[in-house]
């Protein structure tokens, strides 16, 4: 199972020296994922709510960050992608919603067998989080400068439909990974 940048590439595996570092690497932002939707949720308490939309989303970056981390350490990323991991806003929640696509083929005996897996994920999905991350925490404005746009129009059903889009994605991680033992893709997508 890779990225399709990985089957592209013709880098060298992650030495096996780096991989309990990598996986340190993995364990700290998933941790900080955490504390950030923690925090998001301590806002929202107190009805502030674009700024816990924007730690909601802040926390599902970090959460894609620590799956491209895992996938890196495990050579299904490349390490293009992993150096995104910590730059692209897009990269780090698209990953989020990556899928696996199997290239099946038939033996003689009829038997359908998955020759190879595939991680995909496009950022351009990742678009909404993005845009709606930036509009929770900047001043923005109109066509006309006196159209000013602040943080405060995001609203507690907005907040609400993020975070249970975030919860959904920390929970299906945390149940996949504890259930198949592994992190990353390959616990996803055992």
């Amino acid at each position: 199972m890779k990225t399709k940048k990985k089957w592209l590439s013709s880098e060298p595996p992650v030495p096996p020296v780096e991989v309990p570092k990598l996986i340190l690497l993995y364990h700290a932002c998933v941790q900080n994922a955490q504390e950030l939707l923690d925090e998001a949720y301590l806002l929202a308490r107190h009805t502030k709510f674009a700024r816990a939309t924007f730690l909601a989303l802040t926390a599902l970056e970090e959460m894609g960050k620590a799956q491209l981390v895992a996938d890196y350490a495990d050579n299904c990323s490349s390490a293009g992608e992993f150096k995104e991991a910590f730059h692209s806003h897009r990269t780090k929640a698209a990953y989020t919603m990556r899928e696996v696509s199997l290239k099946i083929e038939r033996s003689a005996f009829g038997i359908e067998q998955a020759k190879s897996a595939t991680i995909l994920y496009d950022v351009r999905q990742a678009q909404y989080q993005v845009e709606t991350r930036e509009k929770a925490l900047y001043v923005e404005y109109g066509e006309k400068y006196e159209d000013i746009l602040l943080p405060s129009r995001i609203a507690k059903e907005e907040f609400d439909y993020v975070l249970e889009r975030v919860q959904d994605v920390f929970d299906e991680v945390e149940n996949a990974e504890w259930i198949n033992g592994r992190i990353g893709s390959k616990g996803l997508f055992k």
